[in-house]
């Protein structure tokens, strides 16, 4: 009787193979990360765009519904910071410790620039009208530029006359 001869097949993965798979992984890795940080960037923006566009609208319906003038002020001077949003009980257009604050929103992370233009600086005041105007009654109208931290704008927070805003793509009004 012939003995049995049994085959073994060892069944794996060269270091060669392995290495050309890790080269190709992390080739694909690094043409992909920009255009993800990009996506998150872009997310960002967006999300701290429509946070402060609803903010601003909720600011001025409750002025309209409540009587009273509504201010949204900046957090320690830069939008950036976040903002607040509080019944102004004095009139006086300034943020003020003694009065009621309806909400406060902080961004997180520094990755989102907020910059207003010289129309809207540091505060947006709604009047019971719910129109934006200054407390010693001038207009305030004016635009809110929101980019990531390092790129091009990318939305526009337009605040007109009237007190109503909208988000815009720069360039297209």
């Amino acid at each position: 009787m012939r003995p049995l001869q049994t085959v073994s097949r060892q069944h794996g993965v060269t270091l060669v193979g392995l290495l050309v798979t890790v080269g190709i992984v992390g080739a694909l890795v690094s043409v992909a990360l920009p255009a993800l940080r990009t996506s998150v960037d872009g997310v960002r923006v967006r999300h701290a765009a429509t946070t402060l566009h609803q903010s601003l609208d909720q600011a001025r319906m409750m002025a309209i519904s409540q009587g009273r003038p509504v201010l949204v002020s900046s957090v320690d001077g830069d939008w950036q910071n976040g903002w607040q949003v509080r019944i102004d009980e004095d009139n006086d257009g300034l943020s003020e410790p003694d009065e009621m604050v309806i909400e406060t929103v902080r961004l997180a992370g520094r990755d989102v620039r907020i910059k207003p233009n010289a129309g809207i600086g540091e505060r947006v005041y709604y009047r019971p009208d719910g129109s934006a105007r200054r407390p010693g009654g001038g207009l305030q109208m004016g635009r809110f530029g929101l980019s990531a931290a390092n790129g091009e704008p990318a939305f526009e927070l337009v605040l007109n006359a009237a007190g109503r805003t909208r988000l815009a793509t720069p360039g297209r009004g």
